[in-house]
């Protein structure tokens, strides 16, 4: 049996600080057939930490959390 897990799905929510929604595909194989499969939702934003990331993740959160960015979204937090 072998856990194959990856990124299959990558969305990206505009709005004043960009949060990124990936889902996460689980395959589960047994003689080289996929016996199972599930998914896991994962929600980033500017604040995150996201070194552990998926390296997809990771460039579009580059090319999209500008400074300018992560200052509208730590506005919106404290206005919350």
């Amino acid at each position: 049996m072998i856990k194959d897990t990856y990124i299959d799905k990558i969305e990206i929510i505009l709005c004043d600080y960009c949060k990124i929604q990936a889902r996460e595909r689980i395959n589960i194989v047994e003689n080289g057939v996929v016996t199972l499969t599930s998914f896991n939702r994962l929600s980033y934003y500017p604040s995150d930490d996201i070194s552990k990331s998926d390296d997809s993740v990771k460039a579009i959160a580059k090319s999209l959390w500008t400074d300018d960015v992560k200052n509208k979204y730590n506005e919106y937090l404290e206005s919350e």
